[in-house]
């Protein structure tokens, strides 16, 4: 039995895209960060012993359309931390009281620290449970990838992250197949939501064409 907050990361994730939100997996600055959450009355709060000048939890119900909240609780951590593997387990321990084995699974950033950390050196990136095979076969697919220069002081979920949240398959990754995942993808959120438009735009930013 997998974690229980892999789950939680994929019902996050899915039902604010589903309300046409893209959620964030990245911040210039742990003040950008907070400044995101407060506009999102979502709470911090420390991570056990560990201090939260590298991990914290950010946690509460975000508002979207319709009046609807919708909950979220997601680890993040700064960039240069080296802790973090650590700090992630003892919180999915005391959150999710899992006491399986974490061998079969990567603790990982939800986008590449090494793309972050030349032009944002105090990054805070959203860290992630992630099955071990799954992981190490999206980060092969994208390692030649060449993110464009960084605008704003916030990354997006991308496609990286999707497929390391979304992908269940057990065959290897490839370019050629992501757009036939993808148009799988799009029948687990709702149909009269935007997902399927905001998946194809997240594609289509990293030259992946997915087609009707």
């Amino acid at each position: 039995m997998s974690p229980p907050i892999i789950k939680n990361v994929e019902l996050d994730f899915l039902t604010l895209i589903e309300y046409n939100v893209r959620p964030p997996i990245a911040f210039r600055t742990k003040q950008d960060l907070q400044n995101w959450a407060r506009s999102v009355n979502l709470n911090e709060k420390n991570i056990d012993r560990f201090s939260s000048k590298n991990i914290i939890e950010m946690s509460g119900q975000i508002p979207v359309s319709q009046g609807a909240l919708l909950p979220y609780m997601q680890v993040w951590a700064r960039a240069e931390y080296r802790g973090y593997r650590a700090a992630m387990i003892k919180f999915i321990r005391r959150v999710d009281r899992f006491t399986g084995d974490f061998h079969p699974y990567d603790v990982d950033h939800a986008v590449a620290r090494s793309r972050l950390k030349e032009c944002w050196p105090s990054a805070w990136i959203n860290i992630m449970l992630v099955e071990r095979g799954l992981n190490r076969s999206v980060g092969a697919l994208f390692k030649n990838y060449i993110a464009p220069p960084l605008q704003e002081a916030t990354v997006l979920v991308d496609l990286e992250c999707i497929l390391k949240i979304f992908y269940g398959r057990k065959h290897a990754l490839s370019k050629e197949g992501v757009p036939g995942f993808l148009k799988d993808a799009y029948h687990r959120f709702l149909k009269d939501s935007d997902a399927g438009k905001i998946l194809t735009q997240i594609a289509m930013e990293q030259g992946i064409f997915v087609g009707e």
